[in-house]
């Protein structure tokens, strides 16, 4: 059966849904009304505008328009870790730390999965860097990663600013500054890794994810499209886990002078 073709009526008569929360809103007096309108009208221009450049990446095939587009992604996924934190470290020092997670994580993860995973298969993807395989995958493992590791270190950062003077404690009784760190990474990376593992736990049964909906929308069967979203899955635990642990590791580091003294989280939004 051939996927069904949306018309832009099709996709005003939708647009009917927001309005309809936006009603709601005013009649709640919750003040969130410009809000949204503003971020539906980002999300159908940002989409729009990717449909019309992917198009064209689609057919040249050209490999270092392919690397620009992904560095755009990567650099932006970086900027939204640093501005989503509550409190400050040195300048760009948040958004370095993003960005290295990242690369060190989903891009290595997506890397490994065109380069080894998908080349294992009947009809490998050639030349190894197809956008239609490397961008989807990049752009679903770089979003759920970035979200944990914004979460891990604002968390991280909250519970320092929270124990400072316990943490000094510890400086003054011989701890070294990594063990004085130890429990605060590790709660802030369960609290980073728990929607992971919810995510894990539920697909198939609570929800389908975008993965499997847009495969059968698409007209494959649903157990090809189980097996592709299981691999996505894995993919996603994979590069969100190691990116939330790197990231937390580094940005504990931040957190001391050369003298091994503790620098207090200045709390204030970006």
């Amino acid at each position: 059966m051939p996927t069904i073709e949306l018309s832009y009526f099709q996709l005003g008569v939708g647009s009917l849904a927001v309005i309809f929360l936006c009603v709601i809103i005013l009649v709640e007096r919750l003040s969130l009304t410009r809000s949204i309108l503003i971020a539906a009208a980002r999300c159908v221009i940002q989409l729009s505008l990717i449909g019309v450049i992917l198009t064209y990446v689609f057919k040249t095939l050209n490999p270092w328009l392919i690397l620009c587009m992904c560095l755009v992604m990567i650099l932006t996924a970086g900027h939204e870790i640093g501005a989503r934190q509550k409190f400050k470290i040195k300048k760009w020092r948040a958004e370095l730390i993003g960005v290295g997670a990242l690369c060190c994580s989903s891009v290595a993860v997506s890397l490994f999965t065109v380069c080894c995973i998908l080349q294992l298969g009947e009809h490998a993807p050639s030349p190894f860097y197809d956008p239609r395989y490397l961008v989807p995958l990049l752009g679903m493992i770089l979003g759920n990663t970035m979200t944990g590791i914004a979460l891990g270190m604002d968390r991280l950062s909250q519970s320092v600013a929270d124990n400072a003077e316990i943490i000094e404690a510890q400086l003054i009784l011989g701890y070294t500054a990594k063990a004085c760190m130890v429990p605060h990474r590790r709660n802030a990376i369960r609290a980073a890794m728990m929607p992971i593992i919810n995510m894990l736990s539920v697909t198939g049964i609570v929800s389908l994810p975008g993965m499997m909906t847009g495969q059968i929308l698409a007209g494959n069967g649903p157990a090809l499209a189980a097996k592709y979203q299981i691999l996505i899955m894995f993919l996603i635990a994979s590069g969100a886990g190691g990116g939330i642990i790197l990231a937390t590791r580094w940005l504990s580091r931040n957190y001391f002078d050369k003298r091994m003294r503790l620098i207090r989280p200045k709390s204030g939004m970006k």
